[in-house]
């Protein structure tokens, strides 16, 4: 079923050269670069056991300033519709490319074109940053479509995060070596990996 958890990992490489153009947010949408701490913890709740993760900021180069969220406008209090973060750094360890991790889209709001602007609007701030691209891992059903859509490579699909290194390894520069930070023969079901959910990308 779309969208639902799975036992691989996907891994989708955004190259910078293949970034595609942005996607708006639908009318009575905005970005919010610093959303509530209380809705931010609501919204990761929802799709992720381990929602600690991004709301510690603990991942490779997280901080308050990789998080994006948008908000209905015409919703009260401080709710969030959608939720993605970025970071400039990334778990492989892969020289010169940032990280997408964990984007959510609340239930209410999915397949209502959110997502996609989310995605579009952290490659825009990648471009900006000089970065090579952007490394999105997901552990969800039948994103690949939605992805490759906005320019992503798919490298592949793995059980374990051990092997994720590696390909993306040959995949960016084959006589490159890359130190590891994930080991293999890890479980997934306790590895930090980030996952892809949310919207249809409509």
């Amino acid at each position: 079923m779309w969208n639902e958890p799975t036992s691989q990992f996907e891994v989708f490489l955004f190259r910078r050269s293949r970034f595609r153009d942005s996607a708006s947010l639908p009318e009575g949408f905005a970005f919010e670069a610093e959303p509530s701490r209380e809705a931010e913890q609501r919204l990761l709740k929802i799709e992720y056991p381990q929602w600690e993760i991004p709301f510690d900021r603990r991942f490779p180069g997280g901080s308050d300033a990789s998080v994006l969220g948008v908000r209905d406008l015409s919703s009260p209090g401080d709710d969030l519709a959608g939720l993605i973060y970025l970071s400039f750094e990334n778990e492989l360890d892969l020289p010169g490319y940032g990280q997408i991790h964990y984007p959510v889209v609340s239930p209410e709001f999915r397949r209502r074109g959110i997502y996609a602007p989310m995605l579009t609007s952290l490659l825009r701030e990648a471009e900006s940053d000089e970065t090579a691209g952007l490394i999105l891992v997901s552990d969800r059903e039948d994103m690949a479509d939605i992805y490759e859509r906005w320019g992503a490579e798919l490298v592949g699909a793995y059980s374990r995060p051990g092997k994720i290194r590696r390909r993306l390894g040959r995949v960016v520069d084959p006589r490159r070596k890359i130190r590891a930070r994930i080991i293999d023969g890890a479980d997934p079901a306790r590895s930090t990996s980030p996952t892809g959910g949310g919207d249809d990308g409509a």
